[in-house]
């Protein structure tokens, strides 16, 4: 895949290549793993944030395709619209190709594992546009808009949690690829005396909110199915008992 990334970045694309063939390459790629220490200030890891791809040779030649594919582009910012597209489109189920086992899987908020792949890759091509366009103002709007619609309490007709499920992925992977700050959905201000990050605007508070209240009732969920789960297998064994004695 390292060289495969090397000649992508050498290549002149005689058009504008479809988003689809470039996230099919960016799942060729694994995610990088990032960690924050607690030493480490907050101003320290947003100048970090792009080393992973700076210090990979892999991720740096699929930066420069990319950059290949926005000069080639007719559109004027390509990157930042396509990619704010891309992901409200995924969040809205646009982009899944699920087959029947994964599509009854994730009926309860659980992602495929195609959606897995689409939904990382999508993060990542935020990341390696990071230098025209802010990933965190692309991927705002759709972690939004599939936040927005967690509801206080499910009921048994809600037909949503899909669309919670894979804003939540992209807010997940965001966060971990150090994407996600206040630029896009209210800004993150940091006290200078301390360099620390002060409380986040009541926009995002409110949405994190959504996002917990979400995985709390997706636990609380299973807890009650395993619950069930035992109460029945329970009433069968001490039938047989009964039976046998």
């Amino acid at each position: 895949t390292r060289s495969f990334a090397t000649i992508l970045s050498c290549c002149e694309p005689e058009s504008t290549v479809d988003v689809h063939v470039v996230l099919d390459v960016l799942k060729m790629y694994p995610l990088p793993s990032l960690s924050m220490t607690s030493s480490q200030s907050t101003m320290e890891a947003s100048e970090d944030e792009d080393s992973w791809i700076s210090k990979n040779p892999s991720y740096k030649g699929l930066q420069l395709w990319m950059q290949r594919l926005e000069k080639k582009s007719p559109t004027k910012d390509w990157g930042s619209t396509v990619a704010s597209t891309v992901a409200t489109a995924f969040v809205d189920g646009l982009l899944s190709s699920a087959s029947s086992s994964e599509l009854v899987a994730e009926k309860d908020g659980s992602c495929s594992q195609s959606e897995l792949n689409t939904g990382r890759s999508i993060v990542m091509m935020c990341a390696l546009l990071q230098e025209t366009s802010s990933p965190s103002q692309q991927l705002w709007p759709a972690i939004n808009k599939g936040l927005s619609l967690s509801p206080a309490v499910v009921l048994d007709n809600w037909t949503q949690s899909d669309r919670v499920g894979r804003a939540l992925l992209l807010l997940e992977t965001g966060c971990k690829l150090q994407l996600v700050s206040g630029n896009g959905n209210g800004d993150l201000v940091v006290d200078k005396s301390t360099n620390q990050m002060m409380p986040p605007p009541s926009s995002i508070e409110q949405l994190l909110s959504y996002a917990s209240n979400f995985l709390l009732l997706r636990i609380k969920g299973l807890l009650s199915t395993e619950d069930e789960s035992n109460k029945w297998e329970g009433s069968r064994s001490g039938a047989a008992k009964r039976v046998t004695s």
